[in-house]
């Protein structure tokens, strides 16, 4: 199995994780559970093991019992995925310096990046068994949702430090720490997702 720069390589043999590559270059896959000719010591041991394999097949109506997969998982930041609020959302802004007390309404549009920082988490607790590949586009919606949340609070800390609404554009930065940290809070570590930028 060969593993490159920035991803993994779950092995996955009747459900099971067996194994997780996820250093870079060239892994050797050996399974106890599926033998084959080759597996043997011997010509008699791997006629041997070919000869229970086709049992066990004529058992399951030649198929095989055992189902191994292998899934590779990128592990390189995903940049470029665009987010918005549908509408303005409402934001209060409380400013007792000048007192400053008012909700209004705000919309935000922008683009982030994220990334798989735990492939084995990922797969266990949010993907899982898969018969096709998963996509990109199959976890936005996902974290979008989780950025729209995450926005009015991120905003609101940003106002209970003093920022006045004028200075806003100032604190893009900060915003965008805030809204990173946040969703990243809210995803948890149990999805194996992070955000980037």
């Amino acid at each position: 199995i060969v593993v490159g720069y920035g991803g993994s390589v779950l092995t996955i043999e009747s459900g099971k994780i067996t194994n997780i590559y996820d250093t870079p270059g060239e892994h050797k896959f050996h399974s106890e559970l599926s033998k084959g000719f080759f597996s043997g010591n011997s010509i008699a041991e791997g006629l041997k093991n070919i000869n229970e394999d086709a049992k066990e097949r004529v058992t399951f109506g030649w198929d095989k019992a055992l189902v191994q997969k292998v899934y590779y998982i990128n592990q390189r930041e995903i940049p470029g995925n665009d987010f918005g609020t549908p509408q303005a959302i409402p934001i209060r802004i409380n400013l007792p310096s000048i007192n400053y007390d008012v909700d209004c309404g705000c919309t935000i549009v922008g683009k982030y990046s994220f990334r798989i920082a735990d492939a084995l988490a990922f797969y266990k607790n949010f993907v899982g068994n898969t018969a096709t590949g998963y996509f990109a586009d199959s976890i936005t919606p996902l974290i979008n949702s989780y950025i729209l949340t995450g926005i009015q609070p991120a905003i609101s800390r940003l106002f209970k430090e003093g920022t006045r609404p004028s200075a806003m554009l100032e604190y893009v930065d900060a915003l965008a720490a805030a809204i990173c940290e946040e969703v990243t809070r809210n995803l948890g570590p149990e999805r194996g997702l992070e955000i980037i930028s």
